[in-house]
């Protein structure tokens, strides 16, 4: 009997290490999990600087976020859908047409203390769309918010029809093969399109529009803190690739 309750000891203490030590790894790899969450920041900014390079310098440059570059507005579009973002980090254009997902525009990007600038027309030859036309533009938003962008900004009651391209060097390329009449482009960015167009490029100034900048949208207030740090910790390389040299609270 003696023997008996000695070996059921032994067993018992036996299992009591294993429950613990189970214990201990089952810890260990919550908290492991808890350090690997980082926030996570969906970003659309089409620029010439491709997404996965993008991608890459923005995780460089704040490594306390996780942030996904997706090229298309599509995919970005789905990448909300489907993702628990906390953040959006977009043209304050594509910000807007993303409150459905409750982003709320938090931070907005200025560059010589401006959170905007003037949109243009480049053509190959002077054009009146007063009777309507087909114009390029960079896809900010859906296709049917874009054309009611376009025209807005065109301020013509004429038949607007828009080809959306997802790369900037794509607008340059949808004129140059006369697949448009003009291209609605920020001003910035007018003398890179002169330099590397083969004709000379004809601008036409809208004076009432304006191009938004970046900005930072929250869905999460959970970790809000903690990506408007991150954001505002970005250096002054990253955000001249962003095309913004400092950001203010909205």
């Amino acid at each position: 009997m003696v023997v008996l309750r000695f070996i059921g000891e032994q067993r018992l203490r036996a299992l009591s290490n294993e429950l613990r030590y189970g214990l201990v790894i089952i810890m260990v790899m919550a908290a492991a999990s808890t350090g690997l969450a980082k926030p996570t920041v969906i970003v659309h900014l089409p620029i010439e600087m491709r997404p996965r390079g993008l991608e890459r310098r923005l995780n460089e440059a704040a490594p306390s976020v996780a942030f996904k570059v997706m090229g298309r507005h599509g995919d970005f579009d789905k990448a909300l859908k489907k993702e628990q973002a906390d953040a959006v980090l977009s043209f304050f254009t594509t910000l807007e047409g993303a409150r459905k997902y409750e982003a709320r525009p938090t931070l907005q990007g200025h560059k010589g203390g401006q959170a905007t600038e003037p949109y243009v027309l480049l053509s190959n030859r002077p054009i009146n769309l007063s009777e309507g036309g087909t114009i390029g533009a960079l896809t900010l938003l859906k296709r049917r918010e874009m054309t009611a962008f376009v025209k807005g900004a065109l301020g013509t009651s004429g038949k607007i029809k828009v080809r959306m391209a997802p790369k900037t060097e794509d607008l340059l390329t949808l004129l140059q093969l006369n697949m448009v009449e003009a291209i609605l482009v920020r001003q910035s960015l007018v003398s890179s399109f002169q330099g590397k167009s083969t004709e000379p490029l004809v601008v036409q100034k809208l004076s009432d529009v304006r191009f938004g900048l970046p900005a930072l949208g929250i869905i999460s207030t959970q970790n809000e803190a903690e990506v408007v740090t991150a954001i505002n910790g970005l250096g002054a390389t990253i955000m001249g690739i962003l095309g913004v040299d400092t950001w203010k609270k909205l």
